[in-house]
């Protein structure tokens, strides 16, 4: 059994899955869960931060730190940006 996962393979997954993310919609939505909102904004359950605790053994117990949640919400709204270049002034670019 595995003490460690390799920083290797935590990159190749985060590359893999990036990758995936960003070709098609429909071969990452197998695995992701869709959330389909009606209304106007969402309430998220957001989990605060708090200090970690050096392991020391592989079977130590699981420490209890009692973080504190909060909700966050999210407005849905069309927002709209551009930019406009002349080809003939590189300087802009």
């Amino acid at each position: 059994m595995a003490n460690t996962i390799a920083a290797v393979y935590v990159d190749t997954f985060e590359q893999n899955l990036r990758q995936v993310a960003q070709q098609e919609t429909c071969k990452l939505l197998p695995w992701v869960a869709v959330r389909g909102e009606e209304s106007e904004n969402h309430n998220w359950e957001k989990l605060g931060s708090s200090d970690a605790s050096l392991k020391t053994t592989r079977l130590q117990a699981t420490p209890v730190a009692d973080t504190l949640w909060s909700r966050r919400v999210s407005v849905s709204g069309t927002w709209d940006n551009g930019e406009s270049t002349e080809q003939e002034d590189p300087v802009q670019m």
